[in-house]
């Protein structure tokens, strides 16, 4: 079993960070190790160079062109990750967990891609929630949320999406079970209230605290 983290290399942004994680799919254990990033400017599956650049507009530019000054270390990082092979990975990973490399079949695999936000000539790493005028379309860009903000991202997205079903007294309701707890001031002042959220989710996900009550 293993979730270690290490440091980024000086210079390097902090999205840069290896790790080593054991992670469970379909019944079948499989050891990760990462990131390895890149840089693409394409927005969706499918599209090319091409439609981003008939995307982009003209007052695009001065924003892009102030990240890109502004982050030029993340820039630097992004080219020069793009480039890497998988030598280049293997001998991260060797650096990273020395002897590691040669014990198991290591492949590169594509984890997942993310939409970078860029607002206001500013880069975004958070998340942000993106809704159409008649509320019919939804989506989410910028940072993939981590298993803890990830209730509250899709939550927030349903609430902006259905407004109505959520004022409604069924679906409070049902939140109220789904979400006992909802005020983190509340956690934070109420030991008592802490424990019981805490033993709650324990009991859930089949964890035994070694915290004492």
């Amino acid at each position: 079993r293993a979730k270690t983290y290490g440091k980024a290399e000086v210079g390097a942004p902090p999205m840069s960070v290896p790790h080593l994680d054991l992670r469970v799919a379909d019944g079948r254990h499989y050891l990760l190790f990462g990131p390895f990033a890149s840089f693409k400017p394409v927005l969706e599956k499918g599209r090319g160079f091409i439609d981003y650049l008939k995307a982009m507009r003209l007052h695009d530019i001065p924003g892009l062109l102030s990240v890109a000054i502004e982050h030029f270390a993340l820039v630097k990082y992004l080219v020069s990750e793009t480039f890497k092979g998988e030598k280049s990975m293997l001998e991260s990973l060797e650096k990273f967990a020395p002897g590691l490399s040669s014990r198991f079949d290591w492949k590169p695999i594509e984890a997942g891609q993310r939409v970078q936000i860029i607002k206001d000539g500013d880069l975004q790493m958070g998340t942000e929630i993106i809704v159409s005028k008649d509320k019919t379309y939804g989506t989410i860009l910028g940072a993939s949320p981590g298993a803890s903000v990830s209730p509250e991202v899709m939550l927030r997205a349903l609430e902006q999406l259905f407004p109505a079903v959520f004022a409604g007294e069924s679906a409070r309701s049902k939140l109220k079970e789904m979400f006992p707890e909802d005020n983190l001031d509340t956690l934070i002042s109420n030991p008592e209230r802490y424990r019981e959220i805490r033993d709650a989710v324990n009991s859930a996900l089949g964890i035994q605290s070694e915290i004492p009550a």
